[in-house]
């Protein structure tokens, strides 16, 4: 897992939920760790302000992309329209 990845909030126009997501990804990783417990971890602490919140990975294209991580505040694609 890169400890660089690209964020996408959704839905368009929700700045508080954008700026909370980019600040909760600011995480210390230890030694070692897992993409999955990390994506959990994060997921869980976005939850303790909106609970539906769900993150999804996609893998970026081509040899430097980062990691796209879509992150919707209520849980599901529909209305996606992106913040960041």
């Amino acid at each position: 897992m890169s400890p660089t990845v690209r964020l996408v909030c959704y839905p368009d126009g929700d700045g508080a939920f954008a700026e909370h997501t980019a600040l909760t990804v600011r995480i210390d990783l230890p030694e070692t760790y897992s993409a999955d417990e990390v994506i959990a971890e994060i997921q869980l602490r976005v939850r303790g302000i909106y609970p539906l919140a769900t993150i999804t990975v996609e893998d970026g294209e081509g040899e430097n992309a980062l990691p796209i991580w879509h992150v919707r505040r209520d849980g599901h694609p529909s209305q996606d329209n992106p913040l960041i």
